[in-house]
Order: structure tokens, then C-alpha cells, then sequence
């Protein structure tokens, strides 16, 4: 089955639903000749460092439309029942204890204080077998029975903590048992995709990244040949990363890198000239508005003192859900520039949906359809910082990660490229690149 049949199988029952998907980095197509950036099913499309509530969404959508690929099952046999069911009672005993808190006293394990994150140089990597070690090596250091107990179905789970048990250690536990449980459900999410994930690696944009970063990079790359075995071989794997950004299969960059260093007498520095554009443009297009994704409707004022971009908003009707909003704003402004949301009672123009159960998303980039999750409080953290995410991408810019399969080693790899930047990370804020980016875009010029 092609790409493109894997993919509509899944795209059609989610369109009866009326869902969209984004795909983060395809506004750099010269890039993606062999690699394309393909749509995953939005509740597929997650960030790296997405809540457990989010992941819970996800497998819940699976299992109720059956979405894997025609004759396989979504678990596939991958020995992560155990694992699945012990991040599941985790999250039941956490939703029982909350039930009986105020507002102002839940306890959470992916709040803004503890917030996980994949930076490029330290990528995350994961699959059964290095799942299935961390969930052993948790179980075997537990020291709590009754956590053991509860997690693992041989106790019930309870609105009490017991009295061995202290909040910070049910935290602290629940926190490490979560996260494991992330990788396993992010795992089988991926599964049935894995072909299509494989081809994704193109986009790995992390030689780019440490080439340009490398200490006395051009006199390494002009010695090349003389370097230790070690340099020479770390060096060799980014070259073939910006060689396979453009398309190309890992064989034939490091059978053409042999071939030019040996050409050019063990100078790997015209091997490096003839990839690394492409691969810049690669990366830079993670933080552009694509012109597919560029708007019609921001109005820019400037004047001596500050600069407003004004975006119409269809008015959500109540005071809550315009506070609600008001979050977007408190986020897109920087120094004497803001973004405001005008409320309209009419239009073509950018509205709030919600729907049970759902991920968030936008229907495209530079998209009018924000789509929330209706179970979720307006008032929750997760909320606040996804509104003013997904409101990036009704403004145009695209997601700022990476996510492929590495075929050589099988395990999925992820990574965010700014762990600073809100379209990267749930760490991330407003910076001056999005306003230098919007300026770019939506302010008028001279001519205009």
C-alpha cells in the first residue's frame, strides 16, 4: 500500500469528524524530494513534550476507529500492554485524588514547573526494547508496595493517598511511571507509520545544526583526512545529514563524501560548500511563514512609538472564552509591537471550535479553525499555553520539531530546535524572530 492510500484510510474518517492536519515542515519542498513531509492524522501529530491527556486522546481515537493499517493491529504484538495499563492506573489514581481537591490544589505532572523537552542535542530516542528497560528498571527500584500495587491492577485506585506515601514522592514517582508511558503510547501511535517515518529522516536537520556550531569548523573540514578516527567520523555524519536533507539516500552521500575528500586530497570542505545552503534552508523554513500559509486579513499600523497587527476574530460569545482569547495576546507582543484579535460577529475569519476529546489543532497553516478540547478547563495551564501555540499557526508559522524512524538503529528519534521558541516547545515564549518574521510578512511596505 502507497504512502498516499496509508494516509487517506485514516484521512477519511477523520474528515466524517471534521479534522485537519498540519504538516510542520513542508513550506521548503526542494528539500523534500524523497522525504515529503507527510500528514499524520492530527491526534497522531503531537509535539514531543505533549501531556499525558493529549497521548490518553490519541490511543483513545485508535482503539475506537480501529486507525492502523488495514490487516494490522495497532499494538502489533510490541510487549507494551503492561506498560500502557501501569501509565493508565497512574493517571486514573491522579484524576481520583484531584476529585477531591480545590481548583487551586490539583496535583498535575506535566505543569509549566515540570515540563519535559527533547532539545536538538540531546535528541529523545524510543522503542519496545528501550521502553520495556526503563519501565523494568522503575518497577524494580519501586520501594512503595501500594504504589507497585496500584499501578500494576493489584490494588484499587483511591482518592487517599496512604500514609506511607507523601505527595512529593506520589508526584515524583507518578511523574517518571508517566513519561514512560508517553514513549510507549507515542510508540504505537507511530507504528503503523513507520515506512512513511523512515522516508521523514530527511528533515533530521541536526548536521546542519552542529556543523555550524563546530569550533574551527572550515580548518577540520580543509584537514579532514588528518583528523582522529573518532572527529573524522562524527564530522562524516554530519556531512551526509545536510547531503540527505536534499533528498538523497544515506548510501549514495557517504559513497559521494568518499569520493570527493578522496578528489580533493582529504578536504571534505567542497563537499560541505555544495550541501550546506540547502540544508540552512532547510532548517530556517521551521521558523518561516511559508507563502502558502501567509494571511490576508492582518492589518498593520505602525506609528513612532509602537506598531499594532490587528487580526479579525469571529467573537466567541462569552466573557470567559474572550478572556480566554485575551491569551493569545498576552503572549504575541514584544517591546513596542502587538498583536490584537478584533472581534467580529461575522466573516471568513479565524473562530474557536471545541470537541470532546479531541487534540488540539488548526486546519492548516495560515488556517481559520482552531479546534480545542472541550473537556478541557479554560482555565488549565495546558489551555493557555496551547492556545497561544496553535494561534502561531493560524498566523502561518509552523511547528518547530523533528520526528523520524531511524531504520539502522530502530527507534524513533524526536527533537525541538529551540527549546526558547513557543512553536517548539511548551518551555518556549514569544521571541524576536516571530516578530521579525510577522514584520516580514504582514507589514506594508513603502510601495504598499
Amino acid at each position: 500500500m502507497s504512502i498516499a492510500q496509508r494516509i487517506l484510510a485514516s484521512a477519511l474518517v477523520l474528515l466524517a469528524l471534521g479534522f485537519s492536519t498540519i504538516s510542520p515542515s513542508t513550506s521548503f519542498a526542494s528539500a523534500h524530494k524523497a522525504a515529503q513531509n507527510f500528514n499524520l492524522p492530527n491526534y497522531l501529530d503531537l509535539p514531543p513534550d505533549a501531556s499525558s491527556e493529549d497521548y490518553q486522546h490519541a490511543l483513545n481515537q485508535i482503539r475506537l476507529f480501529n486507525l492502523a493499517k488495514p490487516g494490522e493491529s495497532v499494538k502489533d504484538n510490541d510487549g507494551l500492554d503492561a506498560v500502557v495499563a501501569s501509565g493508565e492506573k497512574i493517571l486514573q489514581w491522579l484524576n481520583a485524588i484531584n476529585e477531591k481537591r480545590d481548583a487551586s490544589a490539583k496535583l498535575s505532572f506535566t505543569d509549566a514547573q515540570h515540563r519535559i523537552g527533547y532539545p536538538i542535542d540531546k535528541a529523545n530516542k524510543y522503542s519496545p526494547t528501550i521502553i520495556l528497560a526503563k519501565h523494568a528498571d522503575f518497577m524494580a527500584a519501586l520501594k512503595s508496595d501500594i504504589f507497585r500495587a496500584v499501578v500494576t491492577g493489584q490494588a484499587p485506585v483511591s482518592s487517599d493517598l496512604p500514609a506511607d506515601l507523601t505527595v512529593e514522592t506520589f508526584l515524583d514517582l507518578g511523574r517518571t511511571l508517566d513519561r514512560i508511558y508517553q514513549s510507549a503510547t507515542r510508540w504505537r501511535m507511530m507504528q503503523p507509520y513507520l515506512d512513511e517515518m523512515a522516508a521523514n529522516s530527511a528533515n533530521d536537520v541536526r548536521g546542519y545544526y552542529f556543523l555550524s556550531n563546530l569550533t574551527d569548523r572550515d580548518q577540520k573540514l580543509a584537514q579532514f583526512a588528518a583528523l582522529s578516527t573518532d572527529e573524522k567520523a562524527q564530522i562524516a555524519a554530519w556531512l551526509v545529514l545536510i547531503c540527505r536533507n536534499g533528498g538523497n539516500d544515506t548510501n549514495t552521500c557517504r559513497t559521494e563524501l568518499d569520493g570527493s575528500t578522496q578528489k580533493q586530497n582529504g578536504n571534505a570542505m567542497a563537499y560541505y560548500t555544495q550541501y550546506i545552503d540547502n540544508a540552512k534552508a532547510l532548517y530556517d523554513s521551521f521558523f518561516h511563514i511559508p507563502t502558502y500559509g501567509q494571511r490576508s486579513d492582518i492589518t498593520w499600523v505602525a506609528n513612532s512609538a509602537d506598531e499594532t497587527a490587528t487580526i479579525p476574530f469571529l467573537d466567541p460569545a462569552t466573557d470567559a472564552l474572550r478572556a480566554f482569547m485575551r491569551n493569545v495576546e498576552d503572549e504575541w507582543h514584544l517591546g513596542g509591537w502587538q498583536l490584537k484579535l478584533n472581534f467580529v460577529t461575522s466573516g471568513d475569519v479565524a473562530h474557536l471550535m471545541f470537541q470532546p476529546g479531541t487534540t488540539p489543532h488548526v486546519n492548516a497553516l495560515g488556517g481559520n479553525i482552531i479546534t480545542m478540547d472541550k473537556n478541557t478547563p479554560l482555565t488549565d495551564w495546558e489551555n493557555n499555553w496551547t492556545i497561544r501555540h496553535e494561534f502561531g499557526h493560524v498566523l502561518g508559522f509552523p511547528d518547530c520539531y523533528v520526528e523520524f524512524y531511524d531504520d539502522a538503529e530502530k527507534v524513533m528519534t524526536n527533537y525541538q530546535l529551540d527549546m526558547t521558541n513557543l512553536m517548539c516547545s511548551r518551555r518556549g515564549n514569544l521571541k524576536e524572530t516571530h516578530k521579525t518574521e510577522m514584520t516580514r510578512v504582514y507589514r506594508p511596505t513603502k510601495s504598499q
